[in-house]
């Protein structure tokens, strides 16, 4: 299963990426996450690692594979014959303004039948993180 959204936020890239790579406060903006723990010390960043709860969803530990600071990062999470991989990336399209894509990829020899019994909560919980990272970004907080 492969699925990607992308939205324009009316907030400066480092306003956007400061929220995404604070990844323990994410419960505050979206529904989909009740509770993201850091399993290491410092600076979020290539190789970090978290425990993530989401509602409906086994916990999973999630480890950073990609690091580009200030525009994008993937972290990568395997269980039960599934490897998930989610990016976040976030481009400056004008003066104070962002897009953020964030995307899914699913492999391995369980994901298709993954897909189609979770496909439309993944669906739905992407479109959720994308929705609450824009008005998190583009409220005053």
């Amino acid at each position: 299963m492969k699925l990607a959204k992308t939205i324009e936020i009316k907030a400066p890239r480092a306003k956007v990426w400061a929220a995404l790579v604070a990844v323990q406060n994410w419960p505050l903006w979206t529904e989909s996450i009740t509770r993201i723990e850091r399993l290491d010390d410092g600076p979020f960043g290539m190789g970090s690692q978290v425990r993530i709860t989401q509602p409906k969803l086994p916990v999973l530990a999630w480890q950073v594979v990609e690091f580009e600071p200030g525009a994008s990062f993937a972290w990568q999470a395997t269980s039960r014959g599934v490897t998930t991989l989610a990016s976040h990336r976030v481009a400056e399209t004008a003066a104070g303004q962002s897009t953020v894509t964030l995307a899914i990829n699913q492999t391995g020899p369980l994901a298709s039948l993954a897909g189609l019994a979770l496909g439309w909560l993944t669906r739905r919980y992407v479109d959720m993180e994308a929705e609450g990272l824009k008005r998190f970004c583009e409220s005053g907080t």
